[in-house]
């Protein structure tokens, strides 16, 4: 009597189960969609509160510091935030001449970078701001439209249709070939 119990729950629950289970976003449900909203924003708000106690450090430990420890670290940071700028700019550099490849020509991409201010591009890790950049971007360079840009054409590759001895004489054409090139 055991065993035919045990029969029936595993029939049920074998009914029970769906044939493809579903993936992502779509299996979770509106409940599962809430409590993932719920822990993104938990997460930034860590990510947040983390950045803010790493400053409160800095700012104890700069305090402890002697006069010339003190100078010492200023310099170590005017350097850090030039060395920054630099590389930065030439990170935002070649992000915009990626994101604008196909897009415009080149000289129109040097026009884009003569008056453009870097350093908005650029976060304060010294990463750049790729989301920004591509926003920019799109507002001067359109994304082409989707599909080839030119029509493909016949470039005079491949196999030929017709056969160059149409007379049938192989001898004739052969003669004919070596006074036409």
């Amino acid at each position: 009597m055991a065993d035919d119990t045990a029969q029936q729950d595993t029939t049920t629950t074998d009914e029970a189960q769906p044939d493809a289970p579903a993936t992502g976003e779509d299996a979770l449900g509106d409940a599962g969609k809430q409590a993932l909203d719920r822990m993104k924003a938990e997460r930034a708000q860590a990510v947040k509160e983390a950045k803010d106690l790493r400053k409160e450090l800095e700012s104890v430990r700069l305090s402890s510091l002697s006069d010339a420890e003190k100078a010492v670290e200023l310099a170590r940071t005017e350097t850090r935030a030039e060395t920054l700028r630099n590389v930065g700019g030439r990170l935002v550099d070649a992000e915009v001449r990626a994101a604008a490849a196909g897009r415009v020509s080149a000289d129109q991409v040097e026009a884009l970078l003569e008056g453009l201010d870097r350093s908005r591009f650029i976060t304060d890790d010294g990463d750049v701001d790729r989301d920004a950049l591509a926003l920019w971007v799109a507002r001067f360079a359109p994304a082409p439209a989707s599909g080839p840009q030119r029509p493909f054409g016949d470039v005079g590759q491949g196999a030929r249709t017709t056969s160059p001895a149409s007379t049938g004489d192989m001898f004739a054409a052969a003669i004919e070939g070596s006074f036409t090139r």
